[in-house]
């Protein structure tokens, strides 16, 4: 004879298409719903579809708000409206249940900028063809209205908002939408001072290699920009008594540097900036392009549809894949970059 949970079980192994709801009924975490006090005394009670659920429906509805509500990641509660939803219908139909869950799910996401990060992780996602939804399709996994999106798009796209010190923006140079390589992913700080000091330092050593250059300077100007005036006087007395004095203006100019982040800069953008940068952007995306370069002899050579296959950065090293075979470049200059789409 079946129990509540053999059922959460049994339709927890139809989850297997997607490996981040597993834990959302089944698992260890503080929200599966296995672990919520609201269906303990009633998990193994023997259940058919004759059983009176009117005591039961509830104290299920319960554990699913309760296991709701300790869900942090807006991504999995959308993922988690979805299952739960299925896993209720499920019961519905097999069972005999009558479990209402829609004051729980109506609501995903209540404040404006929890939306607006939303919209930018779902351009990234439709950008990377993984598919894309209509606004309808997204205020109804969010719970907000159409309406709502709309002006949410409209501001993200025309004057922005602020991410830990980071101004994002959906525009590009030329005011047109921008099509994004990549979404803001905000670096949590540590917690004390001396963590971040050393992250800083790191960051300003990686300069030293072209092909981290650009990406190591805007990483430390966003870093530095979340920071409070206390914590910035922090580290710039901490240099002095280091007697790392030298350094202190690579640290100022962080600050006077901030215009170069009053916008959220893709990938491609940033990495247009050098063409190591650049060689390290294709090498990760594995994107196909067209290389010109002068060789060690000072000749001009050219390689078409390239892909990387190596790629030191500390060493100048690139090894690229060609229709006509691998190609092994070392210290060369990058005379031309053409990305092939």
């Amino acid at each position: 004879m079946p129990t509540l949970r053999n059922m959460i079980v049994e339709f927890n192994e139809s989850l297997y298409w997607e490996k981040r709801a597993q834990g959302l009924l089944v698992g260890e975490e503080e929200f599966s719903l296995l672990n919520q006090e609201e269906i303990s005394e009633i998990l193994d009670k023997n259940i058919i579809k004759s059983t009176n659920k009117d005591l039961l429906n509830p104290q299920i509805a319960e554990a699913i708000a309760a296991s709701f509500e300790k869900i942090k990641k807006v991504d999995h509660k959308v993922l988690a409206k979805e299952v739960y939803q299925e896993f209720v219908d499920y019961l519905a139909g097999k069972y005999g249940f009558n479990i209402d869950i829609s004051d729980t799910t109506s609501t995903i996401i209540g404040s404006p900028e929890e939306r607006w990060v939303y919209l930018l992780r779902e351009t990234e996602r439709s950008e990377h063809g993984q598919g894309s939804m209509k606004i309808t399709e997204i205020a109804d996994k969010l719970g907000c209205s159409k309406r709502s999106l709309e002006l949410d798009i409209k501001r993200i796209t025309l004057t922005g908002f602020k991410l830990l010190g980071q101004n994002i923006k959906l525009v590009d140079e030329e005011n047109s939408v921008l099509n994004m390589q990549s979404t803001p992913h905000p670096i949590v700080l540590m917690q004390n001072i001396s963590q971040i000091l050393v992250l800083l330092e790191g960051l300003r050593a990686m300069e030293k290699v072209q092909a981290y250059s650009t990406f190591a300077h805007y990483t430390a100007i966003n870093i530095w920009n979340q920071l409070t005036e206390y914590a910035q006087n922090k580290i710039l007395d901490a240099l002095e008594l280091m007697g790392q004095d030298a350094n202190i203006d690579w640290y100022l100019n962080l600050s006077s540097d901030s215009n170069m982040v009053n916008r959220f800069l893709s990938e491609t953008k940033m990495s247009e900036t050098d063409p190591m940068s650049q060689l390290m952007y294709l090498a990760k995306n594995q994107m196909p392009f067209n290389l010109t370069y002068q060789d060690e002899k000072g000749q001009q050579a050219e390689l078409q549809d390239c892909t990387v296959s190596f790629f030191n950065p500390v060493a100048s090293e690139i090894r690229l894949s060609t229709p006509l075979g691998e190609h092994h470049l070392r210290e060369v200059k990058i005379l031309e970059i053409e990305i092939l789409t």
